[in-house]
């Protein structure tokens, strides 16, 4: 089951297809118990999922690289920012290189200055780590949370239902089928977000392009009324099209009378690409991503919502339906036992019936 955003409602308005490489993405985080962490970010151009894997069981031929050789991906990461980067590559796979960026982080604040950071045009990761005592047993729960790919600026609360959410949560790992009902269910929600919800993003911005034009080309009051009044009509055509191009605008508005001349209305377009170009690459290439997730916890598991677990490795393969419009978080909690409050409290034991049987005997 892969799931992949329908860009072509986004395009329409633009004279350049956006292009992006399918990118395979594994991101492995070890967590030791004083909450440090090493994450390895590995990174391959590919259409095939299993790649990495192919080349993690092949680890030799491993070379360092510069900067300057390092691929270009949506985390941003860079040598100059702290990481260490190597490639490994399999000649007989058509030599497709994988990129390993790894690096040690003293606490996940420190993880998450570097992974964390609120831009429109970088995939975001959250990590948190909590330690619990608890007497006989010392607990550790560490979680990653992938933040949501939409960029674009419009709610989306009025076009997602509670069952829409419900349904995106119990979708299984990447490659697992799925009912025939819930393939309609994904289609139906795919055209829902891609269709309706899209283009309503795209129009609104269109639309406050447009009241910011016709602010600075002082245009009469009365037809800001005009275009108020018009634009809910207006977005019902857009959507019954799936038009929204161009030509379209500039036709509509002229029909409405609104005084502005198609060399201004261009303008628009030009701030629209600009607006919106890294943004959608950015989806683009995020949505269109396969992803492997692994924690390496220290203990024991007692709780998690993994995929498949081996010993106290933990895997997910998500679909990116999952991180598409909702965050989503990968989480472990281990515990180790505490052999000193083992003994501790068996002394106490031994002590209690030793001085019961002692005043019994007094």
């Amino acid at each position: 089951m892969k799931f992949r955003i329908n860009i072509i409602y986004f395009l329409l308005c633009l004279s350049a297809l956006l292009s992006a490489c399918e990118q395979d993405i594994a991101m492995e985080t070890t967590v030791y118990p004083d909450g440090s962490l090493d994450k390895t970010i590995h990174i391959a151009q590919t259409e095939d999922h299993k790649i990495i894997k192919a080349i993690n069981a092949r680890p030799d031929n491993t070379v360092e690289v510069t900067h300057s050789d390092t691929i270009e991906n949506i985390f941003g990461l860079r040598v100059e920012d702290g990481w260490a980067v190597a490639t490994r590559m399999i000649p007989e796979v058509d030599s497709i290189t994988l990129y390993a960026f790894s690096r040690h982080f003293s606490s996940v604040h420190e993880a998450n200055a570097a992974l964390a950071t609120p831009v429109d045009t970088l995939f975001r990761v959250t990590s948190s780590f909590e330690k619990k005592f608890r007497w006989f047993y010392t607990y550790l729960y560490y979680a990653d949370t992938y933040h949501a790919i939409n960029r674009l600026d419009y709610p989306i609360t009025n076009y997602v239902t509670p069952e829409d959410y419900s349904f995106i949560d119990r979708l299984p790992a990447e490659g697992k089928k799925i009912t025939p009902a819930d393939s309609i269910y994904l289609a139906h929600l795919h055209d829902k977000l891609f269709g309706d919800y899209s283009l309503r993003a795209l129009y609104e911005q269109y639309y406050d392009l447009t009241v910011k034009l016709m602010q600075e080309n002082h245009v009469e009051d009365r037809w800001y009324d005009t275009l108020r009044a018009h634009k809910e009509s207006i977005l019902r055509d857009v959507v019954s099209r799936h038009d929204i191009s161009e030509n379209y605008m500039v036709d509509t508005l002229d029909s409405l009378g609104i005084p502005l001349s198609s060399a201004q209305l261009s303008t628009i377009r030009q701030a629209l690409l600009k607006a919106m170009d890294s943004k959608l690459s950015f989806m683009s290439v995020a949505s269109d991503a396969t992803y492997r997730h692994q924690i390496n916890m220290p203990w024991g598991v007692v709780r998690t919502n993994a995929d498949s677990i081996s010993g106290n490795q933990l895997f997910w393969n998500p679909p990116s339906i999952k991180f598409l419009i909702k965050d989503h978080t990968f989480y472990a909690e281990a515990r180790q036992l505490n052999y000193w409050a083992v003994a501790v409290s068996g002394g106490v034991i031994i002590l209690t019936v030793f001085l019961f049987t002692r005043r019994r005997r007094a």
